[in-house]
C-alpha cells in the first residue's frame, strides 16, 4: 500500500478576477516536470481567493521561501495568461505541505501495484496482549477496503474503534438507532408562512428504542451500502 501526498497553494486578492461563473477550473502542464503543478483551482464562494491543487512529484516541493516564490511565480504566470484582469502578484500565498508534518506524513493511501487484498483489513487489526485481548486499536481511512483515501472513511474507522474498545472492556452495549435518537419533528402547518415568520411545531418522543450491532451493521465499516452510509453521516 502507498501513501500519497496532496498540498494546497491558496492565493489572496483584492478581487475576483476569473468570472463568478467560473467556480473550478484546471491547468494543463506544458511539461512533464510541471505536471500535477496547481493543476486545478477552486474559486472559494464570496471571496477573492483561489485554492490550487498540487500532487505527484510537485507535490513533494522542499520548504522555504525560494521554493515558495518559484511555485508562485509559475502559478501567477498562468493566471497572467489565462486572465487580463489578473494582478501581478497576490496579496498573500501560503502553500501546505502534508509530507513534512511529523503527524501525517502525507495525506491518503492508495493501493499499489504491490499491494495485497487483505492490507486494509490487516492494517485495522488491533494488538492484543498474551491473554488475547485488544490493548492497542488502529483507526483511519487506510483500514477501510471501502471508501479509502475518503473523511468520511476516517470517520468510519473511528467509529468502528469506539465500538470495538467499549465491546471490549464493556461488552456488547444497546445502541440507539441514528433514526430514533433525534425526536421526530412535524410541521402543523406551512401554508401561508413567510421567511423569518414562526410557525407551530409539534415534537413527538420516541424511547424505548434498542438494537445490538451485527456483521452487517454501518459502524464496522464493512458491508455497508452507499444508503447506509447517507443515513449514518446525515
Amino acid at each position: 500500500m502507498g501513501f500519497g501526498s496532496l498540498n494546497k497553494a491558496v492565493l489572496f486578492f483584492e478581487k475576483p478576477f476569473w468570472g463568478i461563473q467560473e467556480d473550478i477550473f484546471s491547468r494543463l502542464s506544458e511539461t512533464t516536470e510541471a505536471r500535477g503543478e496547481c493543476f486545478q483551482f477552486f474559486a472559494v464562494p464570496k471571496e477573492p481567493v483561489l485554492i490550487a491543487l498540487i500532487s505527484g512529484t510537485a507535490a513533494n516541493i522542499g520548504d522555504g521561501p525560494e521554493n515558495d516564490k518559484l511555485l508562485k511565480n509559475r502559478t501567477m504566470l498562468f493566471l497572467r495568461s489565462t486572465f487580463p484582469n489578473c494582478p501581478v502578484e497576490p496579496i498573500e500565498f501560503i502553500v501546505t505541505r502534508w509530507h513534512r508534518d511529523k503527524f501525517a506524513r502525507g495525506c491518503y493511501s492508495y493501493v499499489s501495484v504491490d499491494a495485497q487484498d487483505r492490507d486494509h483489513e490487516v492494517l485495522g487489526e488491533p494488538i492484543c496482549d498474551t491473554h488475547g485481548t485488544p490493548r492497542i486499536f488502529f483507526g483511519g481511512e487506510h483500514t477501510l477496503c471501502r471508501w479509502p483515501s475518503t473523511i468520511h472513511g476516517a470517520m468510519l474507522s473511528g467509529m468502528r474503534e469506539a465500538t470495538r474498545i467499549a465491546d471490549t472492556f464493556y461488552g456488547t452495549l444497546p445502541v440507539v438507532a441514528h433514526e430514533e435518537l433525534i425526536s421526530k419533528v412535524k410541521l402543523e402547518s406551512m401554508n401561508g408562512v413567510k421567511r423569518g415568520e414562526d410557525c407551530d411545531v409539534k415534537i413527538e418522543e420516541e424511547s424505548d428504542i434498542d438494537f445490538e450491532l451485527s456483521d452487517d451493521d454501518p459502524m464496522t465499516g464493512e458491508n455497508i451500502d452507499e444508503k447506509e452510509a447517507e443515513k449514518l453521516l446525515a
